[in-house]
């Protein structure tokens, strides 16, 4: 049986600290692990592919948009909704 990460908030400070760490990115690194670890590979992959010109980007998902610093990352020229 797999172990659940459960964060506990006792505190606005500590509220404000989680937001803060989740959209900037760190949140979901450590949360995911290695999940984060492929899909920023992958995504490298094909940003590095010269004949594509990507301008916007769809983040359609089921969540929080827990992805889409990494799409900013290897897509910084492009529009990204999410």
């Amino acid at each position: 049986m797999n172990s659940v990460k459960v964060n506990t908030i006792s505190t606005n400070e500590e509220l404000i600290t989680l937001f803060n760490n989740w959209y900037n990115g760190s949140y979901p690194i450590n949360m995911y692990g290695i999940e984060s670890e492929r899909i920023d590979y992958v995504l490298g992959l094909i940003s590095s592919n010269s004949n594509l010109k990507i301008n916007n980007i769809l983040d359609h998902g089921c969540g929080q948009s827990s992805w889409t610093y990494l799409l900013k990352k290897h897509f910084c020229k492009a529009a990204i909704t999410g």
